[in-house]
């Protein structure tokens, strides 16, 4: 809309004496036609949409603190992928989370974000287990429940989302009693008609975890029982879960950012901080996850951290899906050269040298590859250094901020103790390295990294070392390399 015309479409409306909410009212003078006020309807809500994908862009480089390209990259991958249909996440919202208006506030203001900008969203709260025995405790509980409901419509409203509660006793969890239990019961069929009108509608459906029997009792209904039905229904991208904790824990109070299965399974089992309520709760996330296809994830988060989860390398929850298996070898005798070729060549935007595999077959020391060839790292050691030297690190475009490289990392990082590398000054991911060794050197054309080096006359030699190495790929495609 150009200056000239939000001039006169503001001009006209000094003439207007009703304007409410919207609903314009035709002027009782100089009114022509309807079709001029129309006009002026539409530019309005065309400024109003502007202003609002500023308000939300401001809003959101606030949030996630990050470098806008990266932002650019997630917005991208979760929109391109979402299925007009169906929901990009569906969001688990635990009961607790409701004590704090502030934080329902802010998540309201991040989920109709998400919700504005294409990436349609589910919501489902209640209570996980079934902690109310008596019948005026579950009445009580009801009532609270349907307050949560209301306040988080009218928070998603107030920040612009359409949003339609789906209160318990409507058909739509329909339920049966556990142990002819006449309070408790377990989902068997969802009526989705009414959810995917929501979603289709362009409305956010926040869904109460409470079934219905078939001779109209309400019954209270497990929340992550509901989650996983829905989801294998309407098949999300992300399931998120939301909760005050906001992650999972090590024994030292860090977050751990990703838990990938297989892999991780036994050995997150086996660790201290791994209580037998968190078992169960992994457990039944890997048992999701089997169910749906490999591009889904669950989260687990915090109402104020959703954004940075979502939208940044870094994240801030964990982070929990099924990933390929990576395997371990020694040699390139049981490697496909063609797929591991590709790999390179488009992690790296660059085309290797046709000597390279040759090359390395007669240095080789470990290869970690995914059974998918998205995700590849290749050690090779020299007889005049000793030492392991990361000759590639490559994770494929469709595998980056899924917790592929931390994985790949973390199995480098059990099976040595030393290691050096190089990287070319302007690589973009010299950060997550630089967070990763402890030691660097610079010359401003290569920096070298490494780490469990400790003599200075040692570090030296590995900087010579590696300095001295040919590069991997043709010098006309040739741009940045590690």
């Amino acid at each position: 809309m150009s200056h000239k015309s939000l001039h006169r479409s503001l001009k006209y409306l000094l003439n207007f004496q009703s304007f409410n909410n919207g609903n314009y009212m035709l002027p009782l003078k100089n009114a022509r036609n309807a079709s001029t006020m129309h006009f002026i309807k539409n530019e309005l809500l065309n400024i109003t949409g502007r202003n609002q994908q500023r308000d939300d862009l401001r809003m959101f480089l606030k949030e996630i603190g990050t470098d806008p390209k990266e932002a650019r990259f997630w917005m991208k991958q979760f929109t391109a992928a979402v299925d007009p249909f169906k929901p990009f996440a569906i969001v688990q919202i635990d009961n607790h989370v409701f004590t704090n208006r502030e934080s329902v506030k802010k998540l309201g203001s991040y989920l109709s974000f998400l919700q504005r900008n294409g990436m349609k969203v589910m919501i489902v709260h209640g209570s996980n287990g079934f902690p109310h025995a008596k019948p005026t405790n579950l009445q009580t509980y009801r009532r609270e429940i349907t307050n949560n409901t209301m306040l988080l419509v009218s928070i998603l409203e107030s920040f612009g989302a359409e949003a339609r509660p789906i209160f318990g006793g409507h058909n739509v969890l329909q339920a049966d009693r556990i142990n002819c239990n006449n309070f408790y019961g377990r989902v068997t069929e969802i009526n989705r008609d009414v959810i995917k009108w929501a979603l289709q509608s362009g409305h956010i459906p926040v869904i109460e975890a409470i079934g219905e029997t078939a001779d109209g009792q309400l019954l209270n209904i497990d929340l992550w029982e509901t989650v996983v039905k829905l989801s294998t229904i309407f098949v999300p991208q992300k399931v998120i879960n939301v909760n005050k904790v906001g992650g999972i824990f090590d024994e030292n109070g860090r977050i751990i950012p990703n838990i990938n299965f297989p892999n991780d399974l036994e050995s997150s089992f086996s660790k201290s901080w791994c209580t037998p309520e968190l078992k169960d709760k992994i457990s039944n996330i890997s048992e999701l996850l089997q169910l749906l296809p490999n591009e889904c994830s669950v989260v687990i988060t915090s109402p104020t951290n959703i954004l940075t989860e979502l939208f940044t390398h870094n994240g801030a929850g964990t982070m929990l899906r099924s990933s390929d298996k990576v395997l371990k070898l020694d040699s390139l005798k049981a490697i496909d050269d063609g797929k591991l070729t590709t790999l390179l060549n488009k992690s790296f935007k660059k085309n290797l040298k046709k000597s390279y595999l040759t090359s390395i077959e007669e240095r080789p020391h470990t290869i970690y590859l995914s059974t998918s060839y998205s995700a590849a790292a290749i050690i090779t050691i020299d007889k005049e250094v000793p030492i392991p030297y990361l000759c590639k690190f490559a994770i494929s475009e469709t595998k980056q901020g899924e917790g592929v490289s931390d994985l790949l990392w973390k199995m480098i990082k059990q099976d040595h103790s030393k290691l050096f590398w190089r990287s070319r000054w302007d690589n973009r991911i010299n950060p997550w390295y630089f967070k990763r060794c402890e030691g660097s050197w610079s010359n401003g054309k290569w920096t070298v990294f490494w780490y469990g080096i400790n003599n200075h006359q040692e570090s030296s030699a590995l900087i010579e070392h590696a300095l001295s190495l040919p590069d991997c790929f043709n010098v006309e495609t040739l741009h940045s390399s590690v």
